[in-house]
């Protein structure tokens, strides 16, 4: 029973060089407002990070997925939530994504769902 644990380890960790390299390397970000990019499949889907303004890169720090409503985007949710005022009272990292289409919500299709978890 051991072994086939053993190998399933070993061959995770040749494994993870590969994984590695196609992996983008991604600036890190200071404090502020960011957009980002991340590719879904052929189709570049854009994000707003939150960094608060003691944000020490040194430490880890909890990140907030803030999802926003039916008709809105990441910019309106930013407006809406107040999350940017708490995030730098409390110290913690807030991603907003965008759905590609206002009409569209999170729960329609699977690339939206797709797209917050790249997140």
């Amino acid at each position: 029973m051991m072994r086939p644990v053993v190998l399933l380890l070993l061959s995770m960790v040749f494994a993870l060089p590969a994984f590695a390299e196609h992996t983008p390397k991604i600036d890190p970000l200071g404090p502020g407002d960011h957009t980002r990019t991340v590719l879904m499949g052929e189709q570049k889907r854009t994000y707003l990070v939150h960094v608060p303004k003691e944000y020490d890169p040194k430490k880890p720090a909890p990140v907030v997925l803030a999802l926003h409503g039916a008709v809105m985007d990441g910019s309106m949710m930013v407006w809406f939530s107040g999350l940017n005022k708490k995030s730098d009272e409390a110290g913690f990292i807030v991603l907003y994504g965008s759905v590609r289409d206002r009409q569209d919500d999170w729960l329609i299709r699977s690339s939206n769902c797709g797209f917050a978890n790249r997140l």
